[in-house]
């Protein structure tokens, strides 16, 4: 008896385009106005890769510094990995069981200067 082969499918893969811009804020501040493209994910495929990149019209000194996911215990995204240039952050997300994630993506300029984003994340597995 021979084994009938099954379909290779190609690894679904989410790019985030992150622009993160700086201004000037009422109080004299420089604050970062962030925007994610697209705004929010809903994974529905199984081992998706996730990536967060940093593009144009941002700074070229603005890094990603950190992530951090909450739920913190979950099995379904793996550790994620900043790029050495700070410009990119990449995981996976194996959307074996339906939860919402909560991504803190913390960023830094040459100045010091910090800022946080609070993008989210929902799995919907696939049925079976």
């Amino acid at each position: 008896m021979s084994v009938k082969p099954r379909p290779v499918t190609p690894t679904p893969f989410f790019n985030v385009f992150v622009v993160a811009v700086p201004y000037t804020n009422e109080k004299g501040e420089k604050v970062y106005k962030t925007k994610f493209t697209p705004e929010s994910l809903d994974v529905s495929q199984r081992d998706t890769v996730i990536n967060y990149q940093l593009i144009y019209p941002t700074p070229e000194d603005v890094i990603i510094e950190s992530v951090s996911i909450k739920p913190e215990h979950s099995n379904q995204l793996s550790e994620p990995s900043i790029g050495d240039s700070g410009k990119l952050v990449t995981f996976s997300d194996a959307n074996t069981a339906e939860e919402i994630f909560n991504i803190t993506l913390g960023f830094a300029d040459k100045e010091g200067k910090k800022f946080f984003v609070d993008p989210e994340i929902s799995n919907t597995p696939p049925p079976g």
